[in-house]
């Protein structure tokens, strides 16, 4: 009984579930409505507790059929994840409208699930196992997640926008976790001995940091009149401490090369931390200027006081020579640029005798 006869036989159930819906609508019977009840019932409980928990692919390492898109993975999920999408709205006929958002919750977990493997059967072959073999397959899933959530929160299909577009602020919240928790944290190159390809630019760094940054920047703007409206400046300070994990990841890829976990700090790149820190602020300020948003001004200033520290506390005695003289002379410039800025444009100065800005 492999994963290939389950995964067949659980499309049959629910395919043969919906059929009996369809019929049920038109002359409602004890035996179509119970009978697309029991399919339901055991089809799912089949797709969860065997497809997606005990026989999943990524634990049981079982050879994955076929090629992609038409594979053994898309049957297992794929398809029971569509076949949902059309039965969700039956569900009142059949007495199952307690469980429709459940359902919807379910539908989540199977394109989750979907998505993920087969982005591990890309990197990994067709024996998978539950673990990124590479930073590369981990920043490309964290983004099929993203995409993820923003699907869910644009939803408009099959009416169930009601009960899925919810959904979208959990898988959100697990790719942002995953961010934080795995490229930052755990899986961050200046910890491990993972290498990170490509030229100084262009690198995966790229699609780990830069990618889901500008990416939650969008989403926080496109939020309005989604269910992520109201975690849109919490899209923002995650987008905002994302890029600057990029920028100064970054600075490190450029000194140390492709790998960033061993090697001494020399001068240049303990000022070049400085500069590109303070270049990041005063971007962040600018933008926050433009778009009239005191939450991006006020990260920028957050930033701008961690340069400040790090000039006076660090540089001062780590740096030497022009190192040192450029810090001082680049922030201390930078400062009177910003009093200057928001005299004028934030703060801006009343002329008492015609009430316009001096």
């Amino acid at each position: 009984y492999g994963f290939l006869e389950q995964s067949v036989q659980s499309v049959s159930w629910l395919t043969s579930a919906y059929g009996l819906m369809l019929r049920n609508a038109k002359a409602p019977r004890f035996y179509t409505k119970w009978g697309a009840r029991g399919l339901l019932t055991v089809a799912s409980a089949q797709v969860l507790f065997l497809q997606v928990l005990y026989n999943n692919p990524a634990i049981t390492g079982d050879t994955i059929r076929g090629f992609f898109p038409a594979d053994s993975l898309f049957l297992a999920y794929a398809a029971p994840a569509v076949l949902l999408c059309l039965i969700v709205p039956k569900l009142p006929a059949i007495g199952f409208e307690k469980i429709r958002r459940h359902t919807a919750g379910f539908i989540a977990v199977l394109l989750l699930v979907y998505v993920t493997l087969e982005i591990r059967q890309l990197f990994q072959g067709r024996s998978i196992y539950l673990l990124h073999d590479t930073n590369l397959e981990l920043y490309v899933t964290t983004l099929a997640w993203f995409g993820l959530a923003g699907a869910l929160a644009h939803w408009k299909w099959f009416n169930l926008q009601q009960v899925l577009q919810p959904l979208a602020k959990w898988v959100g919240a697990l790719a942002v976790l995953t961010v934080f928790a795995g490229h930052i944290g755990i899986f961050n190159p200046v910890l491990t001995d993972l290498a990170v390809p490509g030229t100084v630019i262009f690198n995966i760094l790229l699609l780990g940091y830069a990618a889901p940054a500008i990416g939650l920047a969008l989403i926080a703007r496109q939020s309005e009149g989604t269910v992520l409206e109201r975690y849109r400046d919490h899209l923002g300070v995650a987008a905002y401490v994302i890029g600057f994990a990029y920028v100064t990841l970054e600075v490190r890829r450029l000194f140390q090369g492709p790998f960033m976990h061993a090697g001494a700090v020399g001068d240049a790149e303990y000022y070049g931390y400085s500069l590109i820190w303070l270049v990041y602020a005063l971007a962040a300020l600018g933008v926050g200027m433009w778009l009239k948003r005191s939450i991006i001004r006020h990260a920028a200033l957050a930033v701008l006081v961690l340069v400040v520290l790090k000039v006076f506390l660090s540089d001062m005695a780590g740096l030497g020579g022009l190192y040192r003289v450029a810090s001082f002379m680049g922030l201390g410039l930078s400062l009177v640029g910003i009093g200057y800025l928001y005299q004028r444009y934030v703060f801006p100065v009343k002329d008492n005798a015609n009430g316009k800005p001096a």
